[in-house]
């Protein structure tokens, strides 16, 4: 709008007068000016040159109202009812739970606070709640800020002195780095009839360890590709995460699920190393470089593997 003023001047209906005032042009034999008036409806205002100008009325709804209308409509009374279950510790997952009971009679049971980013997108934080999840372990959530946010509270860092996210309070006891806080809480919470995310010592506990150093890989080769201007030299960037993604792919195709393991019916605590990892390589691989994983036809295990965790309620 600024630049078509410089080149072709103010539209015709508004002059400039003195500095601020917006003069509306000289009537015309048997015409009559177009003021704002015409143009947005609403009270007049006197310029300093005298002439009426037109200020647009205040029409918008207040946020109390479009809040009401919006709780008014199906979805607003699904997730008003979804609130309400989820302040009693109850309801489906969600980022903003602050308290999940699953079994548990009250909070005076709950054993695990998890200390989690206050975005809820940082991968490791959402490992860990993931296996929360996926193993009913009753829990409570404090959001704690990363530190592009802002400042973390006083009493965090007095109980996590480097401040670093995921942390995790069991029985009084503090842990930080996902990987640890995944085996530890699937030692603590193994009772009958609860799903084992980590397999017992043999094959299949040596084939999760190399799997593991799998996605770290992977994990390098990503960061390579996506933080580094281009696909780099002869786009080796593009090739070497491909040619590791194409790996995964194939140590996938090796069970015969949808999982990594196939000790289990469930994603395991490999998996859940892999998905929040995976899950922005596919957007950010797409969007910062124009490559298509999903969709592409090129990774049918992957593709499997993702529909599988769409099919969890905690994912």
């Amino acid at each position: 709008g600024m630049l078509a003023a410089i080149i072709c001047g103010p539209p015709p209906a508004l002059r400039c007068g003195p500095p601020g005032v917006l003069r509306p042009p000289a009537l015309r034999s048997g015409r009559t000016a177009m003021g704002l008036s015409d143009l947005f409806g609403g009270k007049a205002a006197s310029g300093a040159s005298g002439a009426a100008v037109t200020l647009p009325a205040d029409s918008a709804p207040s946020w109390a109202d479009l809040k009401a209308a919006v709780a008014a409509t199906p979805a607003g009374e699904m997730l008003g009812e979804e609130r309400a279950l989820q302040a009693k510790g109850l309801g489906p997952p969600h980022t903003d739970a602050r308290l999940r009971l699953f079994g548990a009679k009250s909070e005076s049971e709950v054993r695990v606070t998890l200390f989690r980013d206050t975005a809820a997108w940082c991968p490791y934080c959402q490992k860990v709640w993931l296996l929360l999840e996926e193993k009913r372990i009753p829990y409570r959530l404090d959001k704690i800020n990363m530190r592009s946010y802002g400042d973390k509270p006083r009493w965090f860092l007095d109980k996590v002195p480097n401040g670093l996210l995921p942390a995790i309070e069991i029985d009084g006891n503090f842990m930080t780095d996902s990987l640890p806080i995944m085996q530890a809480l699937d030692q603590t919470f193994s009772g009958e009839g609860t799903p084992r995310m980590v397999p017992p010592p043999g094959p299949e506990r040596d084939r999760a360890s190399k799997l593991l150093g799998l996605e770290r890989e992977l994990f390098g080769a990503w960061c390579s590709l996506t933080f580094q201007p281009g696909k780099g030299l002869m786009d080796r960037n593009e090739r070497a995460f491909m040619a590791t993604l194409r790996r995964v792919d194939e140590a996938l195709g090796e069970s015969t699920g949808p999982w990594f393991l196939d000790s289990a019916d469930h994603p395991t605590l490999v998996d859940l190393q892999y998905v929040s990892h995976v899950e922005r390589m596919l957007a950010s691989a797409l969007y910062w470089k124009g490559i298509q994983i999903r969709g592409s036809g090129r990774f049918s295990n992957l593709e499997a593997w993702l529909a599988a965790f769409e099919e969890r309620p905690a994912y």
